[in-house]
């Protein structure tokens, strides 16, 4: 793990030593704050140099919607960018992310993740002459998150 120097005005997660090691913790729960099982849980380490997110961890919440991931050792996040983000998905609910900042020797401050109702995204690709191109498949690289003090996360 490295250490960080980062302005007191960027909101982070502290991520600190639990049995094993450094930890993520946290819990998900649904917009009427009820606990959320079975959601996975995805730990992306920003853009590596080739232009990949990379998928630093995983997880699934208990049956109280309770998650624990190890955070990987300091080599693994060499050249990626400083901010780290956690992931929450559960088929039927919008996924969500909240940005973290890996830090060597804090107490761990558990993430509380809502996954709320999905809502539809309409993306429309055009032409330089302006029309829209038919068949298009796209694969979205990050989204803007509420929670997010980063602006966009990259999605792993």
């Amino acid at each position: 793990m490295c250490a960080l120097a980062v302005s007191i005005a960027v909101a982070m997660v502290l991520v600190g030593q639990a049995e094993g090691g450094p930890a993520i913790t946290g819990i998900v729960v649904d917009r009427n704050d009820k606990p959320v099982a079975a959601a996975e849980i995805r730990l992306s380490g920003g853009m590596a140099q080739d232009g990949t997110t990379p998928c630093l961890g995983a997880a699934t919440t208990d049956s109280q919607g309770r998650f624990r991931m190890a955070v990987p050792p300091g080599d693994r996040l060499r050249g990626l960018s400083w901010y780290s983000a956690v992931w929450a998905y559960r088929p039927g609910l919008a996924m969500t992310s909240q940005t973290v900042v890996l830090m060597q020797n804090l107490e761990p401050a558990p993430l509380r993740l809502v996954l709320r109702e999905p809502s539809t995204r309409t993306v429309t690709v055009r032409r330089p002459s302006g029309r829209p191109v038919e068949g298009v498949r796209i694969t979205p690289r990050s989204i803007h998150s509420a929670v997010s003090q980063m602006g966009n996360d990259m999605i792993p």
